[in-house]
């Protein structure tokens, strides 16, 4: 079920009992009636907005497009008229239906409904490295992850405790951005303390596990890798971001 039009995604959606609060597509997947646009949402999280001037704009973020990642590659492209391709490591390519081109995914990625084309797509990240802020970073990273190391050998990383404010249960939404800015601050400030680790442990592990330092150490290096792309986004590594 694709709407490739703001009129006939409006038509859809105002036959729902209430417009305000959606009419489902397919499972999970619902259209809802917003101020000045339709949204389409996966499992509540907004992946995109049909506009009355007839463009279509991938809105999801980052935390929640890993999030519903499955349901996304699955599904975007009998919800919606465009497609997601997972090719790395938090890298999607997009496509749609009517143009050869898959540019990267990014939060405001636009589709023309009208001219049947991308209107602000940009080269691809691996074309936009900053070698300066890349060797910047690097260092930043590897110093921050010895030092957390040096912890670990010395039984420090074990006994922190983990404080569980930025801890949600996988089965509910969240978008991890308070994550990623902790993180990102911690890194960049080469921040090692027991507060801050303790609050980044605590969003990662759960439970009354008593968790090991190779499980702590595991669980910060998974972390990451999966969200290194966002971490040297915000860190200026690609140029135009």
């Amino acid at each position: 079920m694709r709407f490739q039009t703001y009129s006939d995604a409006k038509a859809f959606v105002e036959r729902a009992r209430d417009p305000l609060k959606g009419r489902p597509m397919t499972y999970g997947w619902r259209l809802v009636e917003r101020n000045g646009y339709i949204a389409v949402t996966v499992h509540n999280a907004e992946l995109g907005r049909y506009k009355p001037d007839n463009t279509f704009i991938i809105t999801i973020q980052p935390g929640a497009l890993d999030w519903a990642k499955h349901s996304i590659s699955a599904k975007a492209h009998e919800n919606t008229p465009v497609a997601f391709h997972r090719v790395g490591v938090g890298l999607y390519r997009v496509s749609a239906f009517w143009t050869d081109r898959e540019p990267e995914y990014f939060p405001g990625l636009t589709l023309d409904l009208n001219k049947k084309e991308w209107v602000n797509a940009k080269p691809d990240l691996s074309e936009r490295v900053d070698p300066d802020k890349r060797r910047e970073w690097l260092r930043a990273l590897r110093k921050w992850k010895r030092n957390v190391k040096v912890l670990a050998r010395l039984g420090a990383l074990e006994s922190i405790e983990l404080d569980p404010e930025l801890y949600t249960p996988y089965y509910k939404q969240r978008t991890k951005t308070e994550l990623l800015d902790k993180v990102y601050d911690m890194i960049s400030t080469g921040d090692t303390s027991t507060e801050s680790l303790g609050v980044m442990l605590g969003a990662l592990l759960y439970g009354s596990i008593s968790w090991s330092s190779t499980e702590r150490l595991d669980a910060i290096e998974r972390y990451l890798k999966n969200y290194s792309l966002e971490l040297r986004r915000r860190f200026g590594v690609f140029e135009g971001e």
